[in-house]
């Protein structure tokens, strides 16, 4: 939990839960303690850093259902310091998930394409061009790198059922 000393109140947030809320946007339910237990529900456009697979949100501020409710004692809360303080911080890695796509993305490609046509492929890498919140996920748009090669191995009559292989592509 990273935490902020905001009007002599210290402010730690626990957890993060992102969801998509249809309009490009995601919404982040942040769980607090210190000063103030709960859950504080923040929207705003996810952008990706390329430098550190993270994605964050440099227009993150508090929804209006939290904004309307940060009066009185927890007015400390509606500052301009919190909303700055989630936009430095709140960064998602999403190294990891892209590895995993990237590996899966190879693991489809691999395969017999017909009988006796193979496509065998290495991607080496991929670069995130931009991301979008859609209700259901958060949609990664990306070009990947590698080579491929379609492997034939055909059928030779009258070879005693032996099969040849021949090499074609990059």
């Amino acid at each position: 939990g990273t935490e902020i000393e905001v009007a002599a109140q210290q402010l730690r947030v626990d957890s993060l839960h992102l969801a998509g809320v249809g309009d490009g946007r995601l919404a982040g339910a942040l769980g607090v303690s210190g000063g103030v237990s709960g859950v504080l529900y923040a929207v705003g456009h996810p952008a990706y850093d390329t430098t550190t697979s993270k994605l964050f949100m440099p227009d993150l501020e508090y929804d209006v259902g939290t904004r309307n409710m940060l009066t009185g004692s927890l007015a400390w809360l509606a500052g301009d310091a919190v909303e700055r303080f989630l936009r430095a911080n709140v960064r998602v890695d999403l190294g990891p998930t892209l590895e995993e796509g990237r590996r899966l993305l190879e693991q489809s490609l691999n395969r017999e394409l017909a009988e006796g046509v193979w496509l065998r492929t290495e991607i080496r890498a991929g670069q995130v061009h931009g991301l979008r919140a859609a209700p259901e996920a958060l949609l990664v748009r990306a070009v990947a790198t590698g080579r491929a090669e379609v492997v034939l191995r055909p059928r030779l009559d009258g070879a005693a059922g032996k099969r040849g292989a021949v090499h074609a592509g990059r």
